[in-house]
């Protein structure tokens, strides 16, 4: 492949594997003075510094500073009784309740225990169910942000009387990953318009009500990375798209040979891969996404430390709707093809327009298929409902 696309490589580093980076720097920095474990939090912080204080008066100035100074006995025993009414209301919830809050800590059974400090005097919460929510360590975990790029029309043929307009590589979003978790993870959080298609003709009943969408039929897809690709096979029906390009390219003597793996066996960090480098995720069947691999970095306290906050959206490129072709002013609803009453192929109309153009009492005039235009937001409510 770099024969084909070797230009890139100005832009991009050399093969790297994050694991074994991650894991000699996480070494490295244990080393240094910032991450010394036998020594205090305190004594850390004034070496960094570069002031030295005795015990004596490291003691003394945390006495003084003591949140125990801006406290009295009164407002810690009044604290401790509302703390035993609000854990009492916890315990006293109905099944019944109408708040949304009380449901969500019912069904999850949480309790919030609380205890106090016996040195500062100052309430600690603890969560019954933090033992069982499992968390990314910072300093050993690291996280990988990936570039997701809108699909894009690429232009071969050229004539004297045609010249191509070639569309600007635009990024769809950015999401971070974490080392440990599947390509499958990523791919779920990757979305397309093209997912969220209805491929059904519903023009003799335009009100019928389609629930299944196109990535809920077909479900194929693949990651290239490298020289392999990385197909998702966790369905039986799923089918091989990398089949028929590892055929073609044994033809061709300037590509391959490729590599095939399973996308829902492939974690993160297990991948070998040139950052800044365009790899390609496909979907769909035609759908393609250039992906490029553009960061990684160690987690820290500051981030979330949930695993199951991750994949994360980072950023994303808000999408603008497209306007009726009749009225020119409402959003577009509905997706019309082989139209015997429009000049053009494909059209777009909004709600009001296809009704009134294309039905008289509720029945069909001329012939046309119509399909509905995807809302992310109208689908997405629909999902859940469904659910």
């Amino acid at each position: 492949m770099d024969k084909v696309y070797g230009f890139y490589n100005s832009q991009a580093s050399p093969q790297i594997s994050p694991k074994d980076y991650f894991s000699n720097y996480s070494t490295l920095l244990k080393s240094s003075v910032c991450y010394e474990r036998e020594q205090s939090t305190d004594e850390k912080m004034f070496q960094l510094m570069g002031v030295g204080l005795s015990k004596a008066r490291l003691d003394l100035m945390s006495h003084y500073c003591s949140v125990n100074n801006l406290r009295t006995a009164e407002s810690v025993n009044d604290e401790g009784s509302r703390d035993k009414a609000h854990d009492k209301c916890l315990e006293n919830i109905s099944d019944n309740t109408q708040l949304e809050t009380l449901k969500a800590l019912k069904k999850c059974n949480i309790t919030l225990l609380q205890k106090y400090n016996t040195q500062s005097g100052i309430p600690i919460i603890y969560d019954k169910l933090e033992s069982s929510i499992e968390n990314v360590t910072p300093g050993l975990d690291f996280l990988v942000y990936v570039q997701v790029y809108k699909p894009f029309n690429s232009f071969t043929h050229r004539s004297k009387y045609y010249k191509p307009t070639i569309e600007m590589l635009r990024i769809k979003s950015v999401i971070s990953i974490l080392g440990c978790q599947y390509l499958t993870e990523l791919r779920k959080k990757i979305t397309c318009i093209s997912d969220l298609s209805i491929m059904t003709n519903v023009s003799m009943n335009p009100d019928k009500q389609t629930r299944k969408l196109a990535k809920d039929v077909y479900k194929s897809g693949f990651f290239f990375i490298e020289d392999t690709f990385y197909n998702d096979m966790r369905d039986a029906n799923n089918d091989d798209y990398s089949d028929v390009i590892i055929k073609w390219a044994a033809i061709n003597n300037r590509l391959g040979p490729f590599k095939t793996a399973r996308m829902e066996d492939t974690r993160v960090d297990s991948l070998c891969a040139r950052f800044g480098y365009p790899w390609v995720y496909i979907h769909q069947g035609c759908c393609e996404h250039l992906i490029v691999l553009s960061d990684a970095r160690l987690v820290t306290e500051d981030d979330d430390l949930l695993i199951s906050t991750y994949p994360k959206i980072e950023k994303i490129k808000p999408t603008t709707g497209k306007n009726c072709s009749m009225c020119g002013i409402l959003n577009v609803h509905w997706i019309l093809t082989e139209h015997d009453r429009i000049p053009h192929d494909t059209s777009y109309f909004c709600e009001n327009c296809f009704k009134s153009y294309n039905y008289i009492d509720g029945k069909k005039v001329g012939n046309f298929k119509a399909y509905r235009y995807p809302h992310l937001l109208e689908l997405e409510r629909r999902n859940i409902k469904n659910e």
